[in-house]
């Protein structure tokens, strides 16, 4: 029911938002040739799989169908307005899955060439670009991956749009534009992070006080007390021999004396 709903307000949003379908873009006396031979390079086919990780407990609702042979051409817009319903409530893995469904219905009706498919591309393109773009620890993870496929499903469009209508068309533009974008973030992503600068300690002289060097400075006086002067080294003394002491001469020589003999 709530597809039903959606149809005409999303046919209404498929109109005024796509790029395929911007004001001035259709060419009547314009050839338009087959969506087999829209494109020149190799075809790229919408991707089967989500990868954005669900934003809480209320995302995640819508699952994704393998198989889209029982939907008509108008659940192209009807999966569109599923997306921007759940973008609006915050809820970008859900946005994913209806851009995803929209992408396979218009590769499985249109072609992948089609004009339908690169406006479907285009959309679910933006939608990585922007996740992709976001700053955070949830982004990081699968940040690279998101851009990858942004530039993928852009470069297709761009590659159908300038087939097409022509590369100076406002469509064709308009992706390019998108395209340039992701290219210089994947860009800013791959080069590498400089290193924080590491500090260098001075180095130590030997025996020092870890300032190379350094000057020993001597500590300073205390006011109110006199220096002193420093003490002067005590003079050399020389040796000097002392006299050997001899004995007295006498100028008597005592009769006791003499008798041992020594008085001369």
């Amino acid at each position: 029911m709530v597809i039903a709903a959606a149809i005409g307000l999303g046919g209404w949003l498929l109109l005024n938002t796509a790029p395929a379908d911007l004001p001035g873009s259709e060419r009547p006396n314009a050839a338009r040739p087959e969506p087999a031979q829209a494109a020149s390079g190799p075809l790229v086919m919408c991707p089967s799989e989500p990868v954005v990780p669900a934003a809480g407990d209320k995302d995640g609702q819508f699952p994704m169908q393998a198989d889209v042979s029982g939907l008509l051409a108008v659940d192209i817009a009807s999966f569109v307005v599923l997306s921007q319903e759940a973008s609006a409530a915050g809820r970008a893995r859900d946005a994913e899955v209806g851009l995803l469904m929209s992408c396979k219905i218009a590769d499985k009706l249109k072609g992948a060439a089609s004009v339908e498919s690169a406006d479907a591309k285009y959309r679910l393109g933006s939608h990585y670009a922007n996740l992709g773009r976001r700053e955070g620890p949830a982004a990081a993870p699968n940040r690279a991956e998101l851009l990858a496929r942004a530039q993928t499903l852009l470069a297709d469009s761009v590659l159908t749009y300038s087939t097409r209508f022509g590369e100076n068309d406002d469509r064709s533009r308009l992706a390019a534009s998108a395209l340039a974008s992701v290219r210089q973030t994947l860009a800013q992503l791959a080069q590498p992070q400089s290193a924080p600068p590491v500090s260098v300690a001075p180095p130590v002289s030997p025996g020092g006080n870890g300032v190379a060097g350094a000057e020993k400075l001597p500590a300073p006086s205390r006011p109110g007390i006199a220096a002193r002067p420093p003490a002067r080294p005590a003079p050399a003394t020389e040796a000097r021999e002392k006299p050997r002491q001899t004995a007295p001469v006498l100028k008597e020589c005592p009769p006791a004396v003499a008798t041992l003999g020594l008085c001369d």
